[in-house]
Parts: structure tokens; sequence; C-alpha cells
């Protein structure tokens, strides 16, 4: 008799069967999981790079608005022209300006020919400027230069070659009262900030390990870090939308990289672009990780299972050897035998069948149990969803005019109580403008009450156009209309009143063509005791400008 071949034997066939089956299944879910899972961490980090962009983007694009409104409100001060061209005034003003803003490294005002006149602290009085980008295009509107290096000031300045200043131009033009050009004031501010601005928003970010930033221009030079100024990208290496990428730089590695452009209207002409990015090794180093423990759980999963089915496999093989041992107990003579009731080899393969339908049943449950618990979540989610946005909706029109979406009264008030205490606790001014449309019942009278309406959407869309976003405007009653001027003092306020009043005059209305409104102007003071006496000052004056012949600023 031949040897037994201890690969035919049940047990061990079916340890191995059911061994590489498992072995097969945990490398496969392995894999699986370790790809959905670099996917959604890749795209956690997308999203984080695209919130840091975004941050960065939005402050420096108030932080240059700001410059270039603060340097346009310069240019409209009466400091230049005429009598009010007092030297001393003049630069007692500049300085304070430049003390305001650490950033300032030179302000001043060159006349029509490009010589400076006035200037910070006397920099370059007496230079001449006339060849200069921002004297040049200053002369025609409001404008920004992109960063550059400050060759004049750095020697006036005498600072080290070793840390070159680099500089953002803003400059205006300066009108007198006939509109005649006297000139142009500009700053140059240093750019330095940007530093604080993106350690800030790295600050904020919960995994800022192996991010990096860069600003880059139009066409694609380096404008940060310090370090970079001067180099150029390799053209088309950046993606032209805002989104985020894998992408192989010029140092040969890969990196996950967002871009976010300036959405500024008077950045538009630079063409600033956010860099943020992150080593993809960094990014998907807990992935490395999660891999090898469940490789070691999956070497543990099969060997546990090997185990299993061996020892399965011996209960299962018994009637065979059984019978084995009786056949042989007939080869050796023995005539009193005992058979099996069954040789077995029926009810194994009913059982093996029994057992993958019973497998693949089990399987099929569970994964309609997932995606059932899943749907759920699902729907749990979009309930949840839904319930926060008519939250918020509900929340908005409480303080908002349903006819002109304005902030109500309501929302005005709160806005008035606010500032009130700002004002107690930091000494922070404000102005309060009424404004109130001229003969608004005739022109219900004359063209109905749905013309009226238009007529109210179009003044309230003109007030808002007309303020900073700092600033809130709100329909106060039925024509009457309440804006506060944060940070705003009684001259700058009357100054836009005015505009305010002139824009509304001078606009051709849809309907009834022309318009006309009355402002009452109050600013509020230290010595008000409650937070409504800056708007009853400004309701009267209001009514004075009414009764005084309309159209007009009353303060």
């Amino acid at each position: 008799m031949s040897k037994f071949n201890w690969f035919n034997s049940l047990r061990y066939r079916l340890t191995f069967f059911f061994g590489g089956i498992s072995l097969i299944f945990c490398l496969g879910f392995t894999s699986y999981l370790s790809s959905i899972t670099s996917d959604k961490l890749l795209n956690a980090y997308a999203n984080q790079l695209t919130m840091i962009g975004r941050s960065i983007e939005t402050t420096i694009s108030n932080n240059i608005d700001e410059r270039a409104r603060e340097i346009s409100l310069l240019s409209k001060r009466a400091l230049f022209s005429g009598a009010s061209a007092n030297y001393p005034q003049i630069r007692q003003n500049l300085d304070n300006i430049k003390a305001s803003y650490e950033y300032y490294s030179w302000l001043g005002f060159a006349d029509i020919n490009g010589v400076v006149q006035y200037a910070a602290d006397g920099t370059l009085e007496g230079h001449d400027v006339s060849k200069r980008p921002w004297f040049i295009n200053g002369k025609t509107g409001v404008f920004i230069g992109d960063v550059h290096d400050a060759v004049l000031l750095a020697k006036v300045l005498n600072i080290d070659k070793n840390d070159p200043l680099r500089l953002i131009d803003f400059a205006a033009p300066v009108f007198d009262t006939n509109n005649n050009l006297l000139g142009v004031v500009a700053t140059h501010s240093n750019w330095k900030w940007v530093n604080t601005v993106i350690e800030s928003a790295l600050a904020r970010s919960q995994q800022q390990t192996g991010i990096d930033v860069q600003i880059v221009s139009r066409d694609d030079g380096i404008l940060y870090p310090q370090a970079s100024a001067d180099q150029h990208l390799p053209q088309d290496l950046l993606p032209k939308d805002n989104s985020s990428q894998l992408i192989q730089w010029p140092d040969g590695h890969e990196y996950l990289t967002g871009v976010t452009t300036l959405k500024s209207t008077l950045m538009d002409q630079l063409g600033w672009r956010i860099v943020v990015r992150i080593p993809k090794n960094i990014a998907l180093q807990e992935i490395t990780e999660l891999q090898r423990q469940l490789l070691w759980v999956s070497v543990i999963a099969v060997l546990l299972c090997l185990w299993f089915v061996y020892r399965m496999s011996i209960s299962m093989s018994l009637p065979l050897e059984r019978l084995i041992t009786v056949t042989r107990e007939i080869q050796a003579g023995k005539e009193q035998v005992k058979f099996p009731k069954s040789n077995g080899l029926i009810e194994i393969s009913f059982l093996i069948d029994a057992i993958q339908k019973m497998t693949f049943s089990l399987l099929s449950h569970e994964k309609s149990l997932m995606e059932m618990n899943q749907t759920l979540e699902n729907k749990v989610l979009e309930r949840t969803k839904e319930l926060e946005s008519a939250n918020q909706e509900l929340e908005r029109l409480s303080r908002r005019d349903p006819l002109t979406d304005l902030h109500n009264r309501r929302s005005a008030a709160e806005h008035i109580d606010s500032e009130f205490t700002r004002l107690k606790r930091f000494g922070l001014a404000y102005s309060i403008l009424m404004v109130d449309i001229d003969h608004f019942k005739k022109i219900n009278d004359t063209y109905g009450h749905e013309t009226g309406d238009i007529v109210l959407v179009e003044v309230a869309k003109l007030l808002a156009q007309s303020v900073r976003k700092a600033d809130l405007v709100a329909r106060y009653g039925g024509e009457e209309f309440l804006i506060i001027l944060t940070g705003t003092d009684s001259g700058d306020a009357l100054t836009l009143a005015e505009k305010i009043r002139a824009s509304i005059n001078t606009t051709e209305f849809s309907v009834v063509k022309n318009v006309t409104a009355s402002i009452g102007l109050s600013t509020v003071e230290q010595a008000d005791e409650t937070a409504y006496e800056v708007v009853r000052r400004a309701d009267t004056a209001l009514y004075l400008a009414k009764t005084t012949g309309r159209n007009k600023v009353c303060t």
C-alpha cells in the first residue's frame, strides 16, 4: 500500500483553501481601506489649504483696500491747496498718518511737476519723482503698484543691503475746488507686513507642520517669501482655476498645492495668487502608519483563520478516517466489523455548500445593513443641514427689511448699542446719517405705491454702494434710512453725506427719473448718556433740512 499524500488530506486542503481566501480578503480590504482613506485625507488637506489661502487672501485684500481708501480720502482733504496749504500743519498731518500704521515707510505729496513738496519726517522733500510709476499713474486715479525694491528710499534711510526694503505703492490725484490737478499724494507700504498676515493664518491652522505659503505675481514671479524674491515659477506649473492639486515642483518633490486668487476690485490689475502647499509624504504619513497597523492585523487574522479552519477540518474528516479504519480492519482479516452509517462524502459536500451559502448570505446581509445605515446617516445629515439653513435664513430675515434687503430697525438698534459700547470702552467715535426721500408721498400719489417701492429699492441700493463694508445701512421707517458710519468723525461724515445727497440728486431713476433726499447728520459725543441721543440729534438735523428747503445736509 502506497504512503498517504499529506496534501490530498481533506483537513490540509480545507486549511489552505480557506486560509488563502482569508489572506486575499484581508489584503484586498487593507488595500481598499488605504485607498479611500488616502483620498479622504488628501481632500481634508486640500480643504485646509483652501481655507488657509482664503484667510490670507481676505486679510491681504482688506489691508490693501484699506490703504487705498486711506490715501484716497487723504487726497480729498483740503491740505495741499490755497490758503490751507500751511507747511507745518501739512507736515503734522502727514506725520500723524504715517505714525498710525507701522508699515508706512514713506508718505508725501508731489506737485504737478513731480517734485516732492511735503513728506512725513521731511523724507525725500525736494526730490524729483516725475518718472516714478506711482506718480505717473497716480495723476489719473487711485493707483496700487506691484511689490518692488526701494532703491532711492533705501539710500536715504540707510537700509542694510542684507535686508532689502521692498514696498507697495499707493497713490491718488489731488484736485483743487475747480477740479484742477494739483499733484499726487502717495505712500510706500513696507512689504514686511505680509509676514504677520501669513504667520497668523498658519498659526490658526490645526495642522501647520510642513505647510508653506508663497505669493506669486501675474507673471509667476515670487513676491513672498523674501528669500525667494525675484525668482520665477515655471510657466503653467500652477492650476489656472482656484483649486488644490498634486503637483510635482521643480525640486523633484510632489506637493498638494492650493491656489487662491486675490479677489479685490482694486487688486484685479495685479493678478496676485496665494499658493499654499504641503509635501505629499507629510500629508500621507498618517496613511503609512495606518497601513502598517492594518498589515499586522491582517497577519494575525489570517493565522487565527488558519488555526480555526484546521480544527474544523479535523472534525469534518473524522468520518472518513473511521471508514479507513474499518477497511484496514477488513484487510487485516477481521470479520466482525462495524461499518459507519455513512461514509461522509455527501455530507461533507453538503456542509461545504451550506457554509459557502451561509457565508455569502451573511456578507449580503452585512452589505445591506451598511447601505441602510449609510442612507440613514445621509438623511439625518441632510435634514440637519436643512434645519441649520432654515434657522440661518430666519435669523437673517428677522434683521432684514423685506423690500430693500437692508438691515431693519431692529438690526440698526443692535448695531447702535454695539457702537455706543465701543465708544465708552475704547473711545471710538461714529456718526449717524438720517436720510429721507423728499416728497415721497407725492411720488406714491402720482405714480402709485408700486412705483414708490421701486424708488425705495433703488435708493437703498445706491446707499449701500456708497458706504464701506464696516458701515451699516438700514431702512428706519417708510422712506427714511439710517446710516451708521463706524470710526468716522463729523468732517468725513459730512463729506460722505454730501456725496450721497449729490449722487441721489444726479441719478436718473427708472420711473420717476429725478429724486432728491434730505440728510440729517450727527456725530456721537463722549458726554452722551444713551446710545440714542446721537440718533435724536440726527433726526432733529433731518427735520431742519426738511424745513429749510430739502435736498440738503444739515448737522
